[in-house]
């Protein structure tokens, strides 16, 4: 520091004697005088950029402002309104996959839960292989009750994972898709094959969050894709059409993602019903919904196979039954007009179906024609020839 000291003392005592006060005071004073005037002048051209830039900032804020608030308006709305949030984009390719498909896809579906649907679901398949077709079984409904179903009347007892999960979020499509599939065949005690030609695509509950998610990102664009044709793009594939026949959809109680999927990717469903004013209450709604959000906007191809009454008296409808059947009938005609359909077979409230209920199935316990085994037998002849499924229905 005492060097530093003596050096600008020195430095002082040389200025002094050589009279440079004045020059250095007046270059001081012009660079002084220049930084004052060049500072202004930059201050004049920073404010206007900075503003700008505030303002391209204030608008985008604004954009995403609106955009959240337009998200939190649709979430606001009912099911239907909220999946037509943005446009569709569907290509002509995929919707003509699914006019020319060989494969019949087909979901059961309702906005009523506890009405046989899973049941209904399962039996259908069971019908069908011992047709000899073979079924793809999807299991859209995170609760996962026909997972655990099929896997038992298959002699297993785990869910190994939601491999709905993958499917609906796009990453298990052909070959994939044909691989990872539970195989379902089962020996039973007495010797007989079951499920020999059906596979299972499995769900558990994180579907439900994997749905949110898809939801969200899509209402929110960060999709690229239409998330609504997820399940049609897996499904319309060449490896599929030549491992299968029939699929079959058990979708959620809601139009969730993966309803939605299922619908979209459907060529035809199925409603189940129970004949009572409670349950049929959400009927009209939902046949409404289907029509106009999915047949007429979103998948032109897909159409109604029928509803059925499950759960009903084992030979003859009871008055109130027949009442209620009415005015189904009635719902689905203003709707679906002549293209709709109730199907004359109706489920029954058996025992056997109850007590086979998270153990077995009770189209393999509960045989011959007036058993469980017969009545699916008697609706699946109805549904093949509903969809044009040939196959010998003795």
């Amino acid at each position: 520091m005492r060097e530093i000291i003596e050096f600008f003392e020195s430095l002082m005592k040389i200025l002094a004697e050589r009279d440079l006060w004045k020059p250095l005071a007046t270059v001081g004073g012009f660079i002084a005088i220049s930084a004052f005037f060049l500072g202004r002048s930059y201050q004049k051209w920073r404010v206007p950029h900075d503003i700008a830039k505030l303002d391209r900032e204030l608008a985008d804020c604004k954009v995403q402002l609106g955009a959240h608030q337009a998200i939190e308006d649709a979430l606001a709305k009912d099911d239907d309104e909220l999946w037509k949030f943005r446009t569709t984009r569907r290509s002509d390719d995929l919707l003509g996959k699914l006019a020319d498909s060989r494969v019949k896809i087909m979901t059961l579906a309702n906005l009523k839960g506890g009405v046989g649907k899973t049941t209904t679901t399962a039996s259908l398949a069971a019908h069908f292989d011992s047709k000899g077709k073979r079924v793809l079984v999807i299991d859209l409904d995170y609760q996962g009750s026909l997972s655990a179903m099929l896997l038992r009347a298959s002699g297993r007892r785990r869910i190994d994972g939601s491999l709905a999960d993958d499917l609906l979020s796009g990453n298990l499509h052909g070959e994939k898709l044909v691989k990872y599939a539970k195989d379902l065949e089962h020996k039973a005690n007495k010797g007989e094959t079951r499920l020999s030609r059906t596979k299972l695509i499995t769900a558990t509950y994180s579907l439900a969050r994997l749905e949110n998610r898809l939801m969200l990102r899509w209402l929110s664009q960060h999709e690229t894709e239409d998330i609504r044709y997820n399940l049609a793009r897996a499904l319309l594939s060449p490896e599929i059409e030549q491992k299968f026949d029939l699929v079959l959809i058990d979708a959620a109680p809601r139009l969730t993602t993966g309803t939605i999927n299922a619908l979209c990717a459907s060529t035809d469903f199925i409603v189940p019903t129970i004949l009572d004013g409670l349950s049929t209450e959400t009927l009209p709604g939902f046949l409404r919904q289907t029509k106009r959000l999915i047949k007429q906007e979103l998948n032109p191809h897909l159409e109604l196979a029928g509803v059925v009454a499950t759960m009903t008296e084992e030979k003859h409808l009871k008055p109130e039954e027949k009442t209620e059947r009415e005015n189904v009938a009635r719902w689905v005609g203003e709707e679906w007009g002549a293209s709709g359909h109730v199907f004359d077979t109706h489920i029954p409230d058996r025992t056997a179906l109850g007590k086979a209920a998270g153990r077995d199935l009770a189209y393999f316990t509960d045989l011959g024609e007036n058993g469980a085994q017969g009545f699916f037998d008697r609706l699946g002849a109805e549904v093949a020839s509903r969809i044009g499924l040939t196959y010998d229905c003795r």
